[in-house]
């Protein structure tokens, strides 16, 4: 966000790989910083989202397990669309990647603006397998459904024959062509990290035959050295720039590639000022039970687990009226009453629940409605590694459940 408002961005849009866990982090510093936050998911896309066939059995490049697909939610029916949307992709179409098909996203598509996505689009596929019918039918379906809330991407890091079939293809069945740069880190300052993380995460990076780390110290570049070692790895950002680019950075790499149009970069300021406010809110009272007097309940039910467990001492009173007294002034009282209630139901159903791990094993409260089973005073553990007074954030009970039974 400090390098959108450095380069003068009103706007900034966010598109994870399959997940919009960063929404929430992103709408709250996008609104500080006076930028629009525009959510969204590059999402996996794929014509069955059933169709579990190994990628090794399947027919080409229109035959994949999944394409790349950028869905950006204009409003907040939209943003609850877009929700719908991941969910089913990892709950129903899961395989390798979190996938929904096309009849998924006609079903939720209002509110909802759709751009062709990346290479790994279906559209740039079908350019790449020179089959330019399967390409109309994919703009044909697109231009159906989200009429003119579908556009056709255009990147800088494109090859600038893929880009320039892409702008024929959008001229010839009237699709905004729009420009996006890909977007891995804030400044070219940080490129070398986004290199060693690549690598960190492949398994498939194996080190050169015959080099060695003292010969690649020779190397005073980072990215040679780099190169030197792990040479034919699987992708490389080294060639690409993949910082967040200004304005003046893409248009200098699109006339590079010879293609100078005013439209694509006007299409940003178009889907931006399609976006609403979500209104997304914060600090709500989400928990499933209303309790009319939390605190007196957790205690009578903390005074029974005490003496049921044979401690009801001095020591132990002493130690829980701590505990509660912090538990109350944060207004936790409800939360732990239902996750009191949800690990007391499971040991009654007969399915099994662990004896608590983490820093929830250090609270007396948690012994004594049975939601742990270690006794932190015979342990000496610490209550304030658990809840710390002065945050305000609900703390971490970490249970595990059986798995076998755990829906």
């Amino acid at each position: 966000m400090t390098r959108a408002q450095e380069i003068g961005m009103t706007s900034l849009a966010i598109t994870d790989h399959g997940s919009l866990s960063g929404h929430r982090e992103f709408y709250r510093i996008a609104k500080e910083k006076g930028i629009k936050p525009i959510l969204g998911i590059e999402g996996y896309i794929t014509n069955d989202r059933t169709d579990q066939r190994a990628p090794d059995v399947r027919d080409g490049l229109l035959d994949l397990v999944y394409n790349h697909i950028i869905v950006l939610a204009k409003n907040k029916n939209g943003l609850e669309n877009l929700n719908k949307l991941n969910e089913i992709a990892w709950t129903e179409g899961f395989f390798k990647k979190p996938r929904f098909d096309y009849e998924v996203l006609e079903r939720y598509s209002d509110g909802l603006i759709v751009l062709s996505g990346c290479l790994s689009g279906a559209l740039a596929k079908a350019i790449e397998a020179e089959e330019l019918a399967e390409a109309k039918r994919i703009i044909e379906w697109h231009k159906r459904v989200f009429k003119d809330d579908y556009y056709i991407e255009i990147m800088p890091h494109n090859p600038p024959e893929v880009n320039r079939q892409l702008l024929e293809l959008a001229d010839k069945y009237d699709v905004t062509p729009i420009i996006t740069p890909d977007c891995h880190h804030a400044h070219t300052g940080q490129k070398e990290i986004q290199e060693l993380k690549l690598i960190l995460n492949s398994y498939a990076n194996k080190i050169q035959k015959d080099a060695t780390y003292d010969k690649s110290k020779k190397h005073d570049n980072l990215m040679d050295r780099l190169e030197y070692l792990y040479g034919e790895r699987q992708i490389s950002f080294a060639n690409f720039d993949i910082h967040l680019l200004s304005d003046e950075e893409m248009r200098a790499a699109m006339v590079e590639q010879g293609i100078d149009r005013e439209d694509m970069y006007q299409a940003t300021h178009e889907v931006s000022d399609k976006i609403e406010d979500y209104g997304i809110q914060d600090h709500l009272d989400l928990l499933p039970v209303q309790y009319q007097n939390p605190d007196a309940e957790l205690k009578e039910l903390a005074l029974a687990g005490l003496e049921k467990r044979g401690v009801l001492s001095d020591e132990y009173i002493a130690r829980l009226d701590e505990e509660l007294e912090v538990i109350k002034s944060k207004n936790f009282g409800p939360y732990f009453l239902v996750v009191r209630s949800m690990i007391a139901w499971a040991k009654k159903e007969g399915i099994m629940v662990g004896p608590g791990r983490g820093s929830a094993a250090g609270s007396l409260l948690c012994y004594a409605l049975e939601i742990t089973d270690i006794d932190p005073i015979q342990h000496g553990l610490l209550f304030f590694r658990f809840i710390n007074p002065d945050r305000n954030d609900f703390p971490d009970i970490d249970t595990d459940i059986q798995d076998s039974r755990r829906d």
